[in-house]
């Protein structure tokens, strides 16, 4: 009955880090109605406000909050990543979401770590690699999912070592009665590849030239955490993709049954092994022949898709 004031979120100077904990996160935590508008489709899940920390003679740890209201989040211009993280420009993003939860220590002990909750728009306007292709068919997902991966984390290393490795923990999610999303993760192994940490993504496709990428951020959180009891924050992101539902509107609902007509299997795979890191730029989408693209005919064409690596 004394969780309210024992995680009340204040840091005090006179308290100090206890050397193990189990981290509590926001003060009111109850799970809130969000909705996003996808062109006419309904995107909806539950999550609680953002929250602040506050530490005396420090000023706080504000709470951060992006929302895209009522507005088509689909009607917008994508940016290109920075050339450090994606050297090859290979996709383009719009962020619309952003939340971010505080977790702290007993006792006014002050702030242990923390989640994020970020939510993309990305797609390639620019090039030509899926021109032919639709985000719905499932084959096509999957290699747009190797091309984003592959141009992002795949190019990240150290000398020869690659700093990441995905997608992880694989899984398919079914978020409506027609589309999937697959969940996965990815370990960050750049200091430790035995206790990596980590970043959980959801994908799925709203268009047939357009993707969601929801991300959780651990805040440096490493799978087998030694300084506290990380079960909290995995259970607060596990909670908020438990409730994630589309619902699809004329738009999306016709461009689904379009691939519907000439592919028999919209599922998704059950496995994805992860991805073969380092790769260079230049290479992303080129090492191997992607299974050749069916048109609305049923005959095949070859066009411009690559291999799932």
């Amino acid at each position: 009955m004394l969780d309210w004031l024992r995680y009340f979120p204040l840091a005090l100077p006179t308290m100090h880090s206890l050397s193990h904990v189990r981290p509590k996160g926001p003060y009111f935590p109850k799970l809130r109605p969000q909705q996003w508008n996808l062109n006419g489709s309904k995107f909806g899940f539950k999550a609680p406000w953002s929250n602040s920390v506050y530490a005396v003679n420090e000023g706080r740890w504000a709470a951060e909050s992006v929302s895209p209201g009522n507005t088509n989040v689909l009607a917008t211009n994508l940016n290109f990543y920075s050339s450090s993280w994606m050297p090859n420009e290979h996709w383009q993003y719009h962020l619309f979401f952003s939340r971010k939860w505080y977790f702290v220590g007993p006792w006014f002990s002050g702030m242990r770590s923390w989640l994020s909750m970020t939510a993309c728009v990305i797609g390639q306007d620019h090039i030509r690699d899926f021109a032919k292709a639709s985000f719905f068919h499932p084959k096509v997902f999957e290699s747009a999912v190797a091309d984003f991966l592959d141009s992002s984390y795949g190019c990240q290393k150290a000398g020869r070592k690659p700093l990441y490795c995905g997608p992880v923990n694989w899984k398919t999610i079914p978020i409506s009665t027609t589309v999937n999303a697959a969940l996965f993760d990815i370990h960050d192994i750049q200091s430790n590849i035995d206790n990596p940490g980590l970043t959980r993504m959801v994908i799925f496709p709203v268009t047939n030239k357009r993707l969601i990428k929801i991300e959780f951020n651990y805040g440096g959180t490493r799978i087998n955490e030694e300084n506290y009891d990380a079960t909290p924050i995995f259970d607060l992101s596990d909670a908020i993709i438990e409730t994630f539902r589309l619902e699809t509107g004329s738009e999306m609902e016709s461009q689904w049954n379009e691939v519907k007509a000439y592919c028999t299997d919209m599922s998704l795979s059950q496995e994805f092994a992860p991805l073969r890191w380092p790769i260079k730029p230049e290479d992303v989408g080129t090492a191997e022949e992607r299974p050749p693209h069916p048109n609305k005919s049923g005959h095949i064409e070859i066009g411009q898709i690559k291999a799932i690596k």
